[in-house]
C-alpha cells in the first residue's frame, strides 16, 4: 500500500510541473500581448494615416493640374492592416465630401478614431485631439515678380457635388473633376489684402499659413502690412503693399480665380 501511493505521488508531480510552466507561459504571452497589441495597432494606424495623406496630396496634384471638363480618380485605403493571428475586428475608416455652401471652400474628409485628414481649398490639414494643423501647405496665393512689378495670384477651389460618405475597411474612391473656372479680372492695386474665407473651421490651420506667407513676403521685400501677430485665428487677413509703399502707386496686378471642382465618392 505504502509503495503503491509513493508510484501514485511520483506520477502526479511532473504533471504539476508541466500544468506550472504552461500557466507561466501563459500570463507571460497575455502580458506581452497586452502591451505589444496597442502599440502596434498604434503603429499601423499611423502607416495607414500616412499611406491616406500620400492619398490626399495625389488627389491635390490632379486637382492642380485638370483642366475644364477633364477628371481623375484617386484610391484611398479605409483602414489598416490586421494584426495576424490576433482576433480583433478591423477598424474601418470614413471618407466623406462636404460640398460648399455659399462662400465656404467645401471639404474633402477621411475619419479615423480620433484622426481626420482634411482637403480644403489646396490646404491638406491633420486633426488630432480637436486641433488642426497644416499637414502641408496650399497654392492659394503666389507671387511672381515682373519687372518692377509683382503679379499676385489668389486661387481658391471649392469643392462642389452631393453631401455623401463612406464607411468599410476596403479602398473607396474618390472621383474629381473641374467643373468651372471662374477667371477674375487683371486688375492694378496699390495693395492687396488676402482674406480666408471666415466660415472655415480649420482657423489655427490657415492662421500657420498665412503667418508662413507673411514670413515669406517680409524677406523679399514685398512689405506685408503690420506685423505677423495680427494674424490670429479670428483674423484671417494679410495685406502686401507690394514693392513701392508710398500713395497712388499701383504696383501689384492681381488675378483672383475660383476653380469650381466636383468631387464624387464610391
Amino acid at each position: 500500500m505504502i509503495g503503491r501511493l509513493h508510484a501514485d505521488e511520483g506520477g502526479i508531480t511532473p504533471v504539476l510541473g508541466a500544468a506550472l510552466v504552461l500557466g507561466i507561459i501563459i500570463l507571460t504571452l497575455s502580458a506581452f500581448l497586452a502591451i505589444w497589441i496597442p502599440g502596434e495597432t498604434n503603429r499601423r494606424e499611423r502607416e495607414h494615416m500616412s499611406g491616406v495623406e500620400g492619398s490626399f496630396r495625389e488627389l491635390r496634384t490632379d486637382i492642380e493640374s485638370l483642366k475644364v471638363g477633364e477628371s481623375k480618380s484617386v484610391h484611398v485605403k479605409m483602414s489598416p492592416e490586421p494584426i495576424p493571428f490576433v482576433s480583433n475586428p478591423g477598424t474601418g475608416g470614413t471618407l466623406s465630401v462636404l460640398p460648399s455652401t455659399g462662400e465656404n471652400y467645401g471639404v474633402i474628409r477621411f475619419s479615423l478614431g480620433d484622426q481626420r485628414l482634411v482637403y480644403e481649398s489646396g490646404m491638406i490639414i491633420l486633426v488630432q485631439d480637436n486641433v488642426d494643423l497644416m499637414e502641408s501647405a496650399p497654392r492659394v496665393v503666389t507671387v511672381t515678380e515682373v519687372g518692377d512689378k509683382l503679379e499676385v495670384h489668389v486661387d481658391n477651389i471649392k469643392v462642389r457635388g452631393l453631401e455623401s460618405s463612406v464607411s468599410g475597411t476596403g479602398t473607396s474612391t474618390v472621383m474629381v473633376s473641374v467643373y468651372k473656372e471662374n477667371l477674375g479680372p487683371r486688375t492694378f492695386k496699390e495693395n492687396v489684402v488676402i482674406q480666408i474665407n471666415e466660415n472655415t473651421i480649420y482657423k489655427r490651420a490657415w492662421k500657420d499659413y498665412l503667418r508662413g506667407l507673411y514670413e515669406e513676403f517680409y524677406e523679399k521685400g514685398y512689405n506685408p502690412y503690420g506685423s505677423v501677430t495680427e494674424i490670429t485665428e479670428n483674423n484671417l487677413r494679410l495685406t502686401i503693399l507690394g514693392n513701392n509703399i508710398g500713395s497712388g502707386y499701383n504696383d501689384i496686378i492681381l488675378y483672383e480665380d475660383v476653380t469650381e471642382i466636383w468631387v464624387s465618392i464610391s
